[in-house]
């Protein structure tokens, strides 16, 4: 994001930021795109395209809830597994602020993110005898869509590419106030954080890139980069079973770019990429 207001003068936040009001908001600009692993499209050399062949990552997850005991259920500690794949996925990145981009092709049979016991920001009685609970300390926005239609909500095939600039403004919907990122420079919307481990993993890349391994963006760097803020929307029933849940995840990280003002301090997140996440009960 500090590329998006330094250099092309637009908030690409998720929520319109305060500290950038004198800025066009763009909303969410164009992101990875996810591919089958045999698919022909997921090679470096081919930019995705909006009506190609990318998939939606499939996602099973278990979901643990820690009753304290009490008739609150704001005292509860929620964790949970999330298996993903298999999947390719199609990133540009670059090494480091002013480095050239390339495009990187990810990919994996298994991707697993554990989250550690997380206290909930919230929890609300449902009209299924459970409860509502929220992780996020601002809680969890709506989704946003593009203003021409409700389908192809974030993150969308056609979302704008950052180069378009304040050209790019009125693609979205109107954005709330709640940000889903977590650093004090992107909206400081606090959720839970995961570890993430990999089976076969591989990366692909133009051979003079030299990208993968070390390219800002990918989920596997010198280690498997789990998220950096989780935000989540839990709904049980009366049995405190799991009956549906949403949510979004980022990948921060800080770009020295920019001025001191957008940068901020070495190592604190001042740019992410993210991801809308859904799912429900699995049929006995």
């Amino acid at each position: 994001m500090v590329v998006a207001a330094s250099y092309f003068h637009v908030d690409c936040s998720y929520a319109k930021r305060a500290e950038a009001q004198n800025l066009p908001w763009v909303g969410p600009t164009s992101g990875p795109v996810y591919y089958p692993p045999t698919s022909q499209h997921a090679v470096p050399s081919y930019a995705p395209q909006p009506n190609d062949d990318r998939i939606p990552l499939v996602m099973s997850a278990t979901v643990t809830i820690e009753d304290a005991g009490t008739a609150s259920g704001a005292d509860d500690l929620i964790s949970a597994t999330f298996t993903i794949g298999p999947a390719a996925r199609s990133v540009l990145t670059r090494a480091e602020a002013g480095a050239p981009v390339h495009r990187a092709v990810e990919s994996w049979t298994q991707l697993t993110h554990t989250m550690g016991a997380t206290a909930v920001h919230g929890a609300q009685r449902n009209d299924l005898g459970g409860w509502d609970y929220v992780i996020g300390s601002r809680g969890v926005p709506a989704v946003l869509c593009p203003a021409a239609t409700k389908a192809d909500c974030f993150p969308s095939a056609r979302a704008p590419g950052l180069a378009e600039g304040k050209w790019a403004a009125g693609y979205w919907q109107p954005s709330g106030a709640i940000s889903i990122t977590r650093s004090a420079l992107l909206g400081a919307n606090i959720g839970a954080q995961t570890t993430a481990e990999f089976e076969r993993y591989g990366c692909r890349e133009h051979p003079t890139a030299g990208i993968c391994g070390k390219g800002l963006g990918l989920w596997q760097r010198d280690k498997p980069q789990g998220l950096s803020n989780l935000l989540l929307s839990i709904r049980t029933d009366a049995q405190s079973e799991v009956a549906e849940m949403r949510g979004f995840w980022t990948l921060e990280y800080h770009m020295a770019a920019g001025p001191p003002g957008l940068r901020g301090e070495a190592g604190e997140s001042n740019s992410w990429l993210g991801g809308y996440l859904m799912a429900s009960r699995k049929p006995p």
